[in-house]
């Protein structure tokens, strides 16, 4: 039972690090293509995958565990690391279900169901209280405490220079909307591209009638 607990924890933690880096590396590559990041990281290798943003953060991983592990040991960087990615994680689900509720709100009123946009959204955001108030209460010792803080002050600090950057650069945050699309942006494209999408939903074909509706 030992090693087949031991087997499980190894390939969960396998698993988790490959969709981990693969995701980083995808938006690294985006956010360089689209000038957000240094030009070299938006380079694509021979395999059509976004090499040097995976290897660039390939290296930073290895050189956080060795050095965090060597001196604290593998379960307390294991144990340490996998504490704050998960509370990063219950704040970004909080966001995808508050954003997605405002979206279809403010863009898409028409649309609107209570059921699918307002309970089961509802329904959702409990499920992330619940799950975070299963993580800070009761209050944990430190280090663990020290990444509660960690985590409120970093959100707080994107929050302020997000505010910063629209006011300043107002161009780079509409970019920074399109960090998974293939497709390159810049500055001038964004409100073409924001205002085409209704008339795209909305074309319509001579003989077969519109291209994109409900069926």
């Amino acid at each position: 039972m030992y090693t087949l607990v031991t087997l499980a924890i190894v390939s969960s933690f396998t698993a988790l690090n490959l969709v981990t880096v693969s995701a980083l590396s995808r938006m690294t590559y985006s956010m360089a293509r689209d000038k957000l990041l240094p030009g070299w990281l938006g380079e694509l290798n021979r395999f059509r995958a976004p090499g040097r943003a995976a290897l660039v953060l390939g290296v930073a991983s290895l050189v956080y565990v060795i050095a965090v592990g060597s001196h604290w040991g593998p379960t307390n960087l294991a144990a340490w690391t996998s504490y704050f990615a998960t509370l990063f994680w219950i704040l970004a689900y909080a966001c995808v279900v508050i954003g997605i509720v405002r979206f279809i709100w403010t863009k898409y009123r028409s649309e609107w169901s209570w059921w699918r946009h307002g309970l089961i959204p509802l329904i959702a955001f409990g499920g992330v209280v619940w799950v975070a108030r299963g993580n800070v209460n009761p209050f944990p010792p430190s280090p663990l405490s020290w990444f509660i803080w960690a985590t409120i002050a970093i959100t707080l600090a994107v929050v302020v220079f997000a505010y910063w950057l629209k006011r300043r650069r107002p161009d780079i945050v509409e970019r920074a909307a399109y960090v998974f699309d293939d497709q390159e942006h810049d500055g001038s494209s964004m409100h073409q591209s924001a205002s085409g999408v209704q008339e795209d939903l909305g074309a319509v074909d001579e003989d077969a009638g519109p291209v994109i509706g409900p069926a």
